[in-house]
């Protein structure tokens, strides 16, 4: 995988990720795609969609199909965020692998490695309870909601049985992986710094936003216009605008340039870092995003 000025912790502390193929997770939703997506992709790492998991979450952890409506809409999210992963491919003439859950969960392979992570999980205490912590949603803490858990320990274990040993994802996947570690612990972890809105330190999500207009305000979206994204960075808090600048300065670097160093990232302040942040994530990423977007009408919105 690439080792980049992106990835600011992994566990075990000190593992080595140099060497080895990367896997990452990604959700998707109806509201655009926010630019911390390209963070995941600029690692090097296979993206695995995370298409069951939504089939999950909208029957209560309970099946793998989900009412026709909802069916429709898992499915067309996920062809636009496809779509997404194809324009970053073009702008950075690099195209990971593209996996989708619902090719192999349904599958006898993967109810085996189902079966024993969740013996492995049931048998032993804390590993269940932090099962029980992990598990999303208002079921969250009930025997149901371990499915869930259990299905994304046995998801890391087909990774890592396919030669997929080092699992990416931001810090706030860690509950998960601490569960994922007890099932599979030849499986390394790399963590990205948490997405955050541009005007706030809260946590947000790297690959969607949750569709209140506040929020879309809030975070750079991958093809919107860019006077927009321009506009939008001139509201960002430094916090934000340094974590930009980072990801601008690894695309930089992903196109040929010079990465920026994060001392010169971290010692610049006011308008001199929005200049700097404008300069990397424009010139270096939405620019060349906008420029590689799929004509097909079925990405134009992405």
């Amino acid at each position: 995988m690439n080792m980049n000025q992106l990835i600011i912790e992994t566990q075990p502390a000190g593992a080595d990720i140099k060497r080895g193929k990367a896997f990452a997770g990604i959700d998707f939703g109806d509201n655009g795609v926010p630019i911390d997506m390209a963070s995941l992709f600029l690692t090097g790492a296979d993206l695995l969609l995370v298409d069951n998991f939504q089939r999950l979450q909208e029957t209560g952890c309970k099946s793998l199909e989900a009412p026709p409506e909802r069916e429709e809409r898992i499915v067309r999210n996920m062809e636009k965020m496809v779509g997404v992963i194809k324009n970053l491919g073009a702008a950075f003439g690099r195209e990971p692998a593209i996996i989708k859950t619902s090719d192999f969960m349904g599958g006898s392979r993967y109810s085996h490695v189902l079966q024993e992570a969740s013996a492995r999980i049931m048998k032993d205490d804390v590993l269940l309870k932090k099962a029980l912590a992990a598990a999303p949603g208002k079921e969250k803490g009930t025997y149901e909601s371990l499915i869930y858990t259990m299905n994304e320990a046995a998801c890391c274990d087909m990774m890592a049985r396919e030669q997929r040993c080092i699992k990416i994802g931001p810090l706030s996947e860690k509950a998960y992986d601490e569960v994922t570690a007890g099932v599979v612990p030849y499986l390394k972890f790399a963590y990205l710094e948490d997405a955050h809105p541009l005007r706030s330190g809260a946590v947000a999500q790297h690959y969607k936003t949750s569709g209140f207009q506040a929020e879309k305000r809030n975070r750079i979206l991958l093809g919107e216009p860019l006077a927009i994204s321009s506009s939008k960075l001139e509201s960002a808090c430094e916090g934000s605008l340094r974590s930009l600048a980072r990801l601008g300065s690894e695309a930089k670097a992903a196109r040929g340039g010079a990465r920026i160093t994060n001392e010169e990232i971290d010692g610049s302040q006011g308008r001199d870092l929005l200049r700097m942040t404008k300069g990397l994530v424009i010139e270096n990423l939405l620019a060349p995003y906008n420029q590689a977007r799929s004509p097909s009408p079925a990405y134009r919105a992405v």
